[in-house]
């Protein structure tokens, strides 16, 4: 059973039924988040990447909306390369990692982190603190497979992973459901719930999962629907999940 610590649901790497040495059709977990603080996807990860090293995977985002997002102070690279001790972005996109460069952030490279014959720059110490993966697992079409390579690429180089995934029980899902409805990115192939990404990453072979239910957005002053959020926190938008390597 998940232990409940903070605003943290922690679940350990030896549950037996993550690691599939037990079984229950109709299991049921205790102990999530129950914090009134709410905050953002992007701040969680700020937060986190604070005074540490931090490896960022796919810092590019999308070149067109990276300027938009530097004035409006939510792109991810600059808040991390401001906020951590040392950060270096890695992208397969040459045009956005040209983009990154025109706008002052060399500290990029053009990795595939997936590549065998590929090699990542170190920090000075060797080892990075967090190696940062922000809303790309949803778009992977084989996610465990994903995250066991990532691991094999990264042990003895990276302490943690954080991830950040769409949350299946996000409350606007079930709005949508009443109406026969689905709201959707069209390239999202998974929603994770915090057992099903806490199966995946196990079966990758990190341990030590914890798991923040975040809003996915800067939370706006909207009483009614911070209200909510505030009181079912499992049916924020956003899971920002930590494990080790």
């Amino acid at each position: 059973m998940p232990q409940k610590h903070s605003d943290e649901c922690i679940i350990r790497s030896f549950d037996p039924y993550l690691k599939g040495e037990l079984f229950d059709p109709s299991l049921i977990y205790y102990g999530f988040n129950s914090s009134k603080c709410l905050t953002s996807r992007i701040k969680a990860i700020v937060d986190a990447s604070k005074n540490n090293s931090v490896l960022h995977i796919g810092c590019a985002d999308h070149p067109p909306l990276i300027e938009a997002k530097i004035s409006s102070n939510t792109w991810l690279h600059k808040l991390l390369t401001d906020n951590s001790r040392y950060c270096l972005g890695i992208d397969l996109s040459e045009e956005g990692l040209d983009k990154c460069r025109d706008l002052g952030y060399h500290n990029v490279e053009l990795v595939d982190i997936l590549d065998p014959n590929s090699s990542i720059p170190l920090p000075s110490n060797g080892i990075y603190d967090f190696a940062i993966l922000g809303e790309i697992l949803e778009h992977v079409p084989d996610p465990c497979l994903f995250l066991g390579k990532l691991r094999s690429k990264l042990l003895e180089k990276c302490k943690k992973l954080l991830i950040t995934v769409p949350n299946s029980v996000y409350y606007k899902n079930f709005i949508y459901a009443l109406s026969c409805k689905e709201c959707i990115n069209s390239d999202h192939r998974y929603y994770f719930s915090p057992n099903t990404i806490s199966k995946i990453l196990c079966d990758a072979g990190y341990h030590d999962i914890s798991i923040k239910f975040v809003s996915g957005r800067v939370p706006r002053f909207n009483i009614p629907k911070n209200f909510f959020s505030s009181r079912f926190p499992m049916l924020r938008e956003t899971l920002v999940v930590t494990a080790t390597l």
